[in-house]
């Protein structure tokens, strides 16, 4: 049964939702959003597991320490230098990570907003107002049909609920 012809908009719109199952674009984009927000994760994981923030404490210690070493001519500073040469690489990789996940949140925005233009190009989309209305509307023959005032506020509960509203 096709409703892009029909004179309901819940019918319309719901066609279109099929429509969008069947959209090679939308369903690559969502795709590559998955692939993108796999990768988001993995980097934050590796931000985290690296304790950045410790790194930068630690390379300013073992500066401090090579450049008081390397003063005194102290045999120690050829081992603090090599310790601190590890720790700028560790550093310079924290870097890149944030980079990299700067890159790929910007990536995640372009695609989450190419995939609101193909939504939007073809009217498979809601209004958040026109979405409370229809729900209002819902609960409006709900209530014009059931007389059961306990069904009647689990209705109100759920549908509420459900839209994210608080009783107020």
């Amino acid at each position: 049964m096709s409703g892009s012809g029909s004179s309901f908009a819940l019918t319309r719109l719901a066609s279109k939702r099929n429509e969008l199952r069947q959209n090679g674009v939308f369903l690559s984009n969502q795709r590559s959003i998955g692939v993108v927000r796999k990768r988001l994760e993995q980097l934050l994981e590796r931000i985290e597991k690296n304790e950045a923030p410790d790194r930068l404490k630690l390379l300013y210690k073992l500066w401090k320490k090579f450049r008081k070493q390397e003063a005194s001519d102290s045999m120690n500073a050829s081992f603090t230098k090599t310790l601190l040469d590890e720790a700028f690489e560790a550093v310079f990789h924290d870097y890149a990570s944030w980079e990299q996940l700067k890159e790929f949140i910007r990536l995640d925005k372009d695609l989450i907003e190419s995939e609101v233009k193909i939504v939007k190009d073809m009217h498979a989309m809601l209004s958040a107002e026109d979405a409370y209305t229809m729900v209002a509307d819902i609960f409006s023959v709900i209530m014009s049909i059931e007389d059961d005032p306990a069904k009647l506020k689990r209705y109100q509960f759920e549908l509420t609920r459900l839209i994210g509203e608080r009783s107020g």
